[in-house]
């Protein structure tokens, strides 16, 4: 849900979305089921979510209603559902190796391209 939210927004604006949303359902994410049976249009003017984002809000609370877990996106994203069988340190081990050739400068690298889009990590 985050990551739909944010598509596409400042850090800033994504926060500020994602808060009023999680305010909306009492100060946490809503659970598939609440998300549908919220109004849309209150979700639209309440929250601040453009049309678009909440028919995909609404389809991802569908999915997982339905029993489509992300490996039900196979066709879309094979690289999740491979690394959904890995074990966490083979997980994390894949997703730091692009950072090998930036050694030793990725940490200054990591900030750099953080304040290149006026984001700061929280």
């Amino acid at each position: 849900m985050r990551a739909i939210v944010g598509q596409q927004l400042s850090v800033a604006a994504a926060r500020a979305i994602y808060g009023r949303l999680t305010e909306l359902f009492g100060g946490r994410a809503p659970a598939p089921q609440e998300l549908l049976d919220q109004d849309p249009e209150l979700l639209r003017s309440a929250v601040g979510l453009s049309r678009a984002k909440v028919v995909f809000l609404r389809s991802l609370a569908e999915h997982v209603l339905g029993g489509d877990g992300p490996t039900a996106f196979g066709g879309v994203c094979p690289e999740l559902d491979r690394l959904q069988r890995l074990d966490d340190d083979a997980i994390v081990a894949e997703l730091t190796a692009l950072a090998e050739p930036w050694r030793p400068y990725r940490s200054a690298a990591c900030r750099l391209l953080w304040r290149s889009l006026s984001n700061a990590p929280l």
